[in-house]
């Protein structure tokens, strides 16, 4: 907590210390953030820090609750009592935080993803808000998925937006094309989906031939997993690799430049497996359901990179941005081609691309980095969604 100076002077300088770091916080990530940083554009020394805030940590905390009580100012509002006129009021209070805070939904999804705490209170935050949702009938199981069919989307477009400013979109379209798929999911007719999309299964590649390459890129996996990337040193990786330190430059230039070639690697990997899994299938739903399924399976032998592949997003978003272009891009023109061909009822192919992508990353982070499931917990989690990717809340009620 700020100490609250008494000049007008002193006022003006935790001002300008609050929006500053507000400023270097969503632009770099807590751990690209240092003190000397936020008291240089304050134009303040170093010292003078302290008269304001302990440490880091303080200042941190009070921007992080700033950004939550505007994202609940945002959200918890009294909504229409018809199904659709809540859902619509909710996703446009839902994206206005998004679009008009933009720097505190940066802050906040940054908290979320290293805080337990800060992401407690946001699950709480929104659980309490659907809860009022004029549904009856759901269990357990359904009502976690519910939330995130419903609010996946939208989180992933804020991101998406906040990482890409020259992203432009209508609102209210965008709101519409999200409002038919959840209240009608993707489905034109009755299609049922293949058992074989929910039997999916991923064998690791055994490498016959080890490499220090290898075992330097499997440390780095490791720590930067566990530990996380600015908290990871270059001799904490070739110890871990069993290596000598000046070993490290003569495969990779950096720090970065491993991270790189992690993220690239996983690209590659992942995006060979769902392709390979999805050429089973000749229908699109089917073969969406699959690749969900193939890629919460990949992860779940390459746990650590859900956690590497999160924070590459407030470190080096470039990287962050190349890995999802590389996933998005043909996902559009699948669903384009599907839509042609009457297996996807008619959205804007990149709309529905984005609501898929949101729900498949953070249904990821769900089961595979917060829950540890087994491929059983996957299945029956992806039953449940197919029910709603397919025909939307409407097979949620039970009458």
């Amino acid at each position: 907590m700020a100490r609250l100076p008494v000049r007008t002077d002193g006022k003006e300088t935790l001002r300008k210390i609050r929006d500053n770091a507000k400023r270097l916080f969503a632009a770099n990530g807590y751990r690209g953030v240092s003190i000397p940083m936020v008291a240089r554009l304050t134009g303040i020394r170093t010292p003078s820090f302290y008269h304001y805030f302990p440490d880091k940590n303080a200042l941190y905390s009070e921007i992080v609750g700033h950004a939550f009580e505007d994202f609940k100012n945002y959200i918890d509002r009294t909504l229409p009592q018809d199904l659709e006129g809540f859902l619509e009021s909710f996703m446009d209070n839902y994206l206005g935080f998004m679009l008009d805070l933009p720097e505190d939904f940066r802050i906040l999804k940054e908290a979320c993803h290293f805080n337990e705490s800060v992401l407690e209170n946001v699950n709480k935050l929104i659980q309490s808000i659907l809860a009022r949702l004029p549904l009856s009938g759901l269990d357990e199981v359904d009502s976690r998925i519910l939330e995130l069919f419903i609010i996946s989307p939208v989180r992933w477009i804020g991101t998406h937006k906040s990482l890409r400013p020259d992203y432009r979109f209508d609102k209210p379209a965008l709101i519409n094309d999200l409002l038919d798929f959840v209240l009608h999911g993707f489905d034109p007719g009755t299609h049922r989906p293949s058992n074989e999309a929910f039997g999916v299964s991923f064998q690791p590649m055994i490498l016959e031939i080890r490499s220090t390459r290898t075992s330097l890129m499997e440390a780095a996996e490791s720590l930067f997993g566990t530990q996380g990337f600015h908290d990871t040193y270059i001799s904490d990786i070739t110890r871990e690799a069993g290596v000598a330190s000046g070993t490290f430059y003569v495969h990779f230039k950096d720090k970065r430049a491993i991270l790189e070639e992690l993220i690239a690697a996983t690209s590659r990997g992942l995006r060979h497996t769902v392709a390979t899994v999805i050429a089973n299938f000749s229908d699109r739903r089917d073969a969406e359901i699959a690749g969900f399924k193939a890629n919460l399976e990949y992860f779940r032998v390459h746990r650590n990179m859900c956690n590497i592949v999160n924070e590459t997003e407030f470190i080096y978003p470039e990287i962050w941005k190349d890995y999802y272009d590389r996933i998005q891009n043909p996902w559009i023109r699948a669903i384009k081609k599907s839509t042609e061909s009457n297996q996807i009822r008619p959205f804007d192919p990149s709309n529905l691309t984005l609501f898929l992508m949101g729900i498949g990353h953070y249904l990821t982070e769900d089961l595979v980095v917060h829950r540890n499931g087994s491929s059983q917990d996957f299945a029956t989690s992806l039953r449940e969604l197919s029910r709603l990717l397919y025909k939307g809340l409407n097979s949620a009620i039970r009458t």
